[in-house]
């Protein structure tokens, strides 16, 4: 079970990788929130490609699509994506001697990344996420629960505002200002839109596929101060739990 402790230490965590301007996989913040969840995040800058890391962690199918991508901070996040998901799932292989080579993150057809191996020994993660915000890249790996993940810059951007407002009313983005005013700087209901934002990402994220085609079909509820969010169409009797955390101006948000 999640609690308060771990959630602050996630939020502390992700601050202090904030300020990591470092690149390489010990430098990558690593937390498990419970037995069966790994988060793990770095900040990109310092990322090149004239190493032999690059070949060592990624697989054969992953350089190709590496060296397609034309953008550097494209090939980053990409890079980066494909390397702390592996590291993430090893976390569970710490006696054996598996080689990231032989491990793929793919996408299913809808977005949606999964493991691949050619290695017996690798079982597949129940779910993976993963979430970039320009220089930053966090991934979220699960054993035995489909989860979200997803990282956004605190903005009052009116794309966002106009998306949210589309299913929340006034009085539901006044709620998550009140819940989370105090542990958020600055937070107005305009920013409250793109924290609401965040947590419908990760909600389309941590629900099954067939559920849903876009983050608009998902809404947030308060019960009891409690944020949970879940699809339109089933809200009543199918939603999952939301954690919100603040970093730097960024907003972080597991959906379980």
């Amino acid at each position: 079970m999640i609690v308060e402790s771990e959630i602050l230490r996630l939020q502390e965590s992700l601050s202090r990788l904030i300020g990591n301007k470092l690149f390489c996989p010990k430098d990558s913040l690593m937390l498990h929130l419970d037995s069966g969840i790994s988060i793990r995040g770095i900040h990109i800058q310092g990322i090149n490609f004239d190493g032999p890391q690059v070949a060592n962690n990624l697989s054969s199918i992953e350089l190709k699509k590496l060296g397609d991508i034309s953008s550097i901070t494209r090939k980053r996040q990409y890079y980066a994506g494909r390397m702390l998901s592996k590291l993430s799932l090893l976390d569970w292989y710490p006696e054996n001697h598996i080689s990231m080579q032989d491990i793929t993150v793919e996408n299913k057809d809808d977005g949606r990344p999964y493991f691949t191996s050619t290695d017996s020994k690798v079982a597949y993660a129940e779910s993976l996420s993963i979430s970039h915000k320009e220089e930053y890249v966090v991934v979220a790996c699960s054993t035995h629960r489909n989860i979200g993940l997803d990282l956004e810059k605190l903005t009052s951007h009116d794309g966002i505002v106009k998306r949210v407002q589309n299913t929340h009313s006034i009085e539901d983005i006044k709620k998550i200002n009140e819940i989370l005013g105090d542990s958020i700087p600055d937070l107005d209901l305009g920013k409250s839109c793109s924290v609401i934002w965040s947590a419908l990402e990760a909600g389309f994220k941590a629900f099954p596929a067939n559920d849903s085609k876009s983050p608009i079909d998902y809404k947030l509820i308060i019960e009891d101060d409690e944020v949970l969010v879940g699809n339109l169409a089933k809200l009543s009797t199918d939603h999952k739990s939301v954690y919100i955390t603040y970093a730097e101006g960024h907003i972080l948000t597991l959906v379980i």
